[in-house]
């Protein structure tokens, strides 16, 4: 699924302690065709998200894609706009 440049949902992939593994799926996943971030958390992970989509039917295709792709579980969640 496309993704949308102001979108409200993304596919979180997986969280790290270790930021060079986040960086790395990052990487593995743009270099599959996915459209993949990451953002430090205040826990001391970083998370690895791909999207954002600009809806929940559109993060839940991209999601599946993943699974069938790239065996990732991941989880879709509502962006929380940064205040």
């Amino acid at each position: 699924p496309p993704v949308a440049e102001n979108g409200d949902w993304a596919v979180q992939v997986g969280s790290f302690g270790e930021p060079g593994n986040a960086e790395r799926l990052e990487a593995q996943l743009d270099s599959q065709g996915f459209t993949a971030y990451r953002k430090p958390r205040d826990n001391d992970l970083t998370t690895v998200y791909v999207g954002p989509f600009a809806s929940s039917e559109a993060g839940e295709q991209a999601r599946t894609v993943l699974k069938e792709q790239v065996n990732i579980q991941g989880l879709l969640i509502r962006i929380q706009e940064e205040q």
